[in-house]
This record gives C-alpha cells, structure tokens and sequence, in this order.
C-alpha cells in the first residue's frame, strides 16, 4: 500500500483504468485495520499483511481470480 513515488492506492486506480475489474492483492507491513479501510471500497481486491504465509498468499490469489 505504502510505496515510493506512487502510493498502492494511486497505483490500483491507475491498473484499475482498463480493465476496470482486474483483480488487486495489496500487500502491507501497516496494521492491517488501518489499511483494510483504506482499499474497502475496491471491489475484487483483498490485502494480506506481511509477514505471510505462501499458502495464504496462493489461497488469496485464488479467491481473486476465480
């Protein structure tokens, strides 16, 4: 979510331009109830808190692209 130059946020809205639906995982080391309400209101989206599992990781790709 935090990155330099261009914020998650900002980067989603751009990558969110065409397709308007292409699936999102943001990914962060912040509190993840801080961050969660940042990126609720993008639908197909999640977000996963670091440090994290691989099987987490997949599980949550796979939620988004089924």
């Amino acid at each position: 979510v935090v990155m330099p130059n261009l914020g998650g946020i900002a980067a989603a809205k751009s990558i969110r331009n065409n397709p308007r639906n292409v699936p999102i995982l943001f990914m962060t080391a912040y509190d993840p109830n801080e961050s969660t309400d940042a990126v609720a209101w993008m639908t197909n989206s999640d977000m996963i808190t670091k440090p994290f599992d691989p099987i987490v990781l997949h599980k949550k790709i796979n939620q988004l692209i089924a």
